[in-house]
């Protein structure tokens, strides 16, 4: 689960800022109760943007540094380690690695001495009841690059301190957790300015996620089951040769050879069947 985020020049995030979402159980149902511009949404926009890589909105004062501080959406996780073992085939051979990997970085957190951010050593304390069979660790991205951080020169030296045992080099522990926990979770954010017609569009990623279902790789399955896509490749190229042959000084091409591909026909036949769907009240 998520414990809570670290922002750093999110919206109107400008201080280095955690936002707990737990408090000394995991059970808990959080709620963020705020008034308008406190900044409720931008921590939801933020996770959106970790989660989904969604467009964040930077503070004005990271660009009068000059890049010098770079802002950040970091969470907070608390993973149980039996999660390894449920996702074990999929994952394939680096799923040890990373278990040495997340082993040593999570010894990190468990035990350090330092505030990393205000108020983890007393959020940390109240959910030690989990440490032995969950990992507890930090992974952020810079909004910027998009790229993998270890967020605070603290936690970053912390970590790599951790590494010391590990298979993984920090570049790579950094791209791999950030892999980890964007397989293992989904996240969805559905604004309150959202439309009803928007919200129901069944084609849309956010209500695929709510339906636990991802049908663009079912179909995209079912398509390589039939073996229809080269048939299809086959006959709009013989289309494309037959036009040729009419054109009159002219020719008809496209960027290479044209080509179908399977992820471009599963959202067509998706977006093609439910666009005409319509739900009444």
């Amino acid at each position: 689960m998520i414990l809570g985020v670290y922002l750093r020049y999110i919206k109107n995030y400008t201080a280095s800022t955690f936002i707990p979402f737990a408090k000394n159980n995991i059970e808990s149902f959080t709620a963020l109760i705020g008034e308008n511009g406190a900044g409720k949404s931008a921590v939801l926009e933020a996770l959106d943007g970790f989660f989904n890589g969604t467009t964040q909105i930077i503070n004005h004062q990271s660009k009068k540094s000059g890049g010098a501080t770079f802002p950040f959406v970091a969470p907070l996780f608390l993973v149980p380690k039996s999660e390894f073992q449920k996702n074990e085939s999929q994952w394939g051979d680096d799923v040890k690695k990373m278990e040495d990997t997340l082993e040593q970085i999570s010894k990190k957190f468990w035990t350090t001495k330092d505030n990393l951010f205000d108020g983890f050593i007393q959020l940390r304390n109240n959910l030690r009841k989990y440490k032995n069979d969950h990992y507890l660790f930090l992974i952020g991205v810079n909004p910027n690059t998009g790229k993998a951080s270890f967020t605070t020169s603290t936690i970053s030296t912390l970590i790599t301190d951790g590494l010391n045992e590990s298979t993984f080099s920090k570049e790579e522990s950094e791209d791999h957790l950030l892999w980890f926990v964007k397989e293992l979770y989904n996240f969805l954010y559905l604004p309150v300015e959202m439309r009803a017609d928007e919200f129901t569009k069944l084609e849309s990623t956010q209500m695929q996620q709510l339906l636990g279902e991802d049908h663009h790789q079912n179909i995209i399955s079912e398509i390589n089951k039939s073996k229809l896509l080269p048939k299809i490749q086959r006959e709009l190229n013989s289309l494309c040769d037959e036009i040729n042959k009419n054109l009159v000084g002219l020719e008809y091409k496209t960027h290479g050879r044209f080509r179908v591909y399977k992820d471009d026909f599963a959202e067509t036949i998706i977006e093609t069947y439910f666009g005409s769907v319509k739900y009444f009240v």
